[in-house]
């Protein structure tokens, strides 16, 4: 049996799931307990506001626009943990409508609701949104990187190229670990500019080019950072050595900045 749905009721239910899963998220923010995470983040880097400059602590959790506007907001509200969180939380009204505009040229408003169903009610993504971190910033920028993303491959429109780009770097802003994302896409770009069969005058290639050159340009700073986090030893992931050593003692070395 072949399922329909006009636009008018795929506009309600859209409503109704956005509300049910914001709130979800702004109960989250409220009431959760802090993470380890955020603990550590607070204290390093909205606290004292040393996420740049000689005077920085070099470590991972120290995602740069997160850290900024943690410490901006920390200024203004002090250790309110809910405001801290808000523009994660924020971050994720950004995600669904970018998840709408994703999903757009899908055929049906069936499938078009059921995949923003999907995108938007996984539970280990959409916890990011409830934290102080810079994940749920990076995943509500990086879904408008491929929604500008696809529409340049399609149409080799220029501005979606820009904007691609400039949704990519705060992505990265956000969270480093989207550099290989940025270098995946850049080389699809490229590799896809010598295979196309549209007519493009000498101007627009080399405006385009320019984007190309800048985009790297300004990424290189942050793929810079990451290698001095290397060498520092400051890229780390979780290990099995047990809650104290893991969780602890590394929230009690930190204290002392206080």
């Amino acid at each position: 049996m072949r399922i329909t749905m006009n636009d008018k009721i795929y506009k309600g239910f859209l409503a109704l799931l956005f509300l049910f899963v914001f709130v979800y998220l702004l109960l989250r923010i409220i009431y959760n307990e802090t993470l380890h995470d955020e603990v550590a983040t607070f204290i390093l880097y909205f606290y004292h506001g040393d996420y740049v400059g000689e005077s920085m602590h070099w470590d991972a959790n120290n995602h740069l626009l997160n850290s900024f506007i943690g410490h901006q907001l920390y200024k203004v509200f002090g250790d309110n943990f809910a405001i801290l969180r808000l523009p994660n939380l924020l971050a994720f009204v950004v995600y669904f409508f970018g998840t709408i505009k994703l999903t757009k040229s899908f055929k049906t408003p069936y499938l078009k609701l059921t995949s923003v169903i999907a995108l938007n009610t996984i539970p280990f993504i959409m916890e990011y949104f409830a934290n102080a971190r810079g994940y749920g910033l990076s995943f509500g920028f990086f879904v408008w990187v491929l929604v500008h993303f696809i529409n340049f491959q399609k149409t080799n429109d220029l501005r979606s190229l820009l904007y691609t780009y400039l949704f990519l770097i705060l992505t990265v802003s956000a969270n480093l670990t989207f550099a290989n994302t940025c270098f995946i896409l850049v080389g699809i770009n490229i590799f896809t500019f010598f295979f196309r069969n549209d007519v493009q005058s000498l101007s627009d290639k080399v405006k385009e080019w320019l984007v190309h050159i800048g985009f790297i340009v300004f990424l290189s700073p942050f793929i810079y950072y990451g290698f001095l986090l290397r060498e520092k030893g400051a890229l780390y992931y979780g290990s099995l050595d047990g809650l104290w050593e893991v969780t602890g003692r590394d929230l009690e070395s930190i204290y002392f900045v206080f």
